[in-house]
Parts: C-alpha cells; structure tokens; sequence
C-alpha cells in the first residue's frame, strides 16, 4: 500500500510537471529560450574566397515546408556579426540564410539572395511557402523590396513576416509598391518611442504606405542600436529582443496570434505612441528623414516617397 502512495505520488509530480511545462510555453516563456534543434552552420564562397552567404539550419530537421528566414544586414556590419540571433532562429526548427553585401540599392541586395535561394531550394527542395524576410539598420529597410519580390514569386503563400528592425529606408520602393504589399509587417525600435537617433518619422511614414499589410509596431528598452548583434552566448542574455522575435515569426508561420498576446504590453507601441514622441527633424542627425545623412538623398531621389511628411 505503501510503494502505491508512492507510486501515485510520483506520478502526480510528472504530470504537474508536464502540465507547468505546458502553460509556461503557452505563456511564451519559452519563446527566448534556445529551441529543440541544433544550428548548423555552411558558408558558400567564390572563387575569390568571399563568403556568397552564410546558411544556419537545424541538423536533422530539415523539411521541404520549413520556414525560411532571410536575415539583412546593416551597412559597415558583417552578416556574421548577427551569428548570434541567426543560430537562435535555426534552433527553433528555421532554415536560416544572409548574404553579405553593402549598397543602399536594394535590387542588389536582392540579385545576391536570389541565387542562394536557388541553391538552398535546389539543394533540400525547400518549397518557400513559410518566409520571414528580417532586417537591421540598413538592412531593415531593405526587407520591404525583397520581400515584394519575392512574394512576387509565389513565396510565402502559407505565412510571411518582415521585421524590420531598427530600420533606415526603403530604397527601391515607391508609394505603390507598399500599398500592393500584403503581409505580416512588425517593426522593432530600439531605445523606446524615441529611438536610437535614426528619425522615426521613416517608420511611420512606411506604416501609413503599409495599406495592405497586417502591422505591428514594438520597442525595447535598451539605447543600443546594435542590440541585435552577437555570438551566441550574448544573444541569449537578451529575453527581451528573443521574445519579441521568437513569438511574432512562430504566430506568423502558424498564422496564430498566440505568440503577440505574451509579448509584454510595455513593448507594444501605437503609431500615436511614436508620433507623440517625436522631436523637431533638425534634431536627428542632420535632418536624417531627408536621407541627408550618409548622403543616402541621391538614392531616395530615385523613388516618390517623401520620409519627413506624415499624418498623425
């Protein structure tokens, strides 16, 4: 009688175990933690030794109807300074691939991603029907015309995402160009409602293009602008950032909205929120919202977007 007590008592503490493990995923308190698979890492270079892009994938996980994440990176970064946050999103079961290329032009940001999804599709018969298109600086604002071009293509017809995070303009799009956009769009901003010093008008400005396109706007509290880069081991110390990430691409590819709902409330922002916050142009690194900074002007010349007029 007595080893059946026991036996019973054990198994009521497995099953409050199971069921706490269950709830605390239900809660997204798993979203910042590593996932089940293990990141591996391949490097496709060219004759020259230069890296074509740099691939992270979960070993023994891959799937013709995997996700797919296309990670851009910020200009004067190197894509494998971002190792860290890409080998996180492989390990939550992603195939992960960026390339590593400097221009403001985002048609040559595209015309380097496109081979190496060829390859990678050609190579695992990945179909692309899961796609999150995710960008930093520079790259941030890069993601809007990959992913038209893509979604362009017939990708991401089961669940697409773009994050843009602490992203700069959108080179290569007109007005028209984001109203024809229909996607998952959240946008991440450093340093709160004020930002990191990049006007924030230029978010605003592609939110209120975004005519078609489900949005998101969130903020973390960390004045770092590069908050999003490192190994590994640095990346994992920032629940905040793999959260946000984790559970905005998990809703986007299982088109759920579980994981936005256990995103904190303190990162969620409105568009008034940033609105209200903003500070007179002139005081935002020479009036950046006029691309002036970086002398980025000349490429915004090419498109019909004026970045420093908007509506509340």
């Amino acid at each position: 009688m007595k080893r059946l007590v026991i036996i019973l008592l054990v198994l009521l503490a497995l099953v409050s175990w199971v069921l706490l493990q269950v709830k605390n995923n239900e809660n997204g308190l798993e979203y910042n933690k590593l996932g089940s698979y293990t990141p591996q890492t391949y490097v496709s270079k060219n004759q020259e030794g230069k890296t074509n892009y740099v691939s992270y994938y979960p070993k023994d996980g891959i799937d013709v109807d995997m996700p797919v994440v296309l990670f851009i990176k910020g200009g004067g970064a190197s894509i494998y300074s971002y190792s860290g946050l890409m080998k996180f999103m492989a390990s939550k079961g992603y195939y992960v691939l960026g390339v590593d290329t400097d221009s403001y032009e985002s048609w040559y940001v595209a015309k380097h991603l496109e081979p190496a999804l060829d390859e990678i599709v050609q190579k695992h018969k990945l179909n692309l029907s899961k796609l999150a298109v995710m960008g930093h600086s520079l790259g941030g604002g890069q993601t809007f015309y990959v992913m038209k071009k893509l979604l362009e293509k017939g990708y991401g017809s089961k669940g697409s995402l773009i994050l843009s995070i602490d992203g700069w303009f959108a080179f290569g799009m007109n007005e028209k160009d984001f109203s024809s956009l229909n996607t998952n769009v959240s946008f991440l901003q450093m340093n709160g409602v004020e930002g990191t010093g990049t006007d924030p008008r230029i978010h605003l400005k592609i939110w209120n293009l975004l005519v078609n396109s489900n949005k998101s706007f969130y903020t973390l509290k960390s004045n770092n602008h590069s908050y999003v880069a490192g190994e590994l081991s640095n990346i994992l110390a920032k629940s905040d950032l793999l959260l946000t990430v984790a559970a905005l691409t998990d809703d986007a590819f299982k088109n759920v909205n579980r994981g936005k709902k256990r995103i904190s409330k303190k990162y969620e922002v409105s568009y008034a929120d940033v609105f209200n916050a903003l500070k007179l142009k002139s005081s935002y690194r020479g009036g950046d919202c006029k691309g002036i900074q970086y002398n980025a002007i000349k490429e915004l010349e090419k498109n019909d977007i004026d970045y420093c007029t908007l509506d509340k």
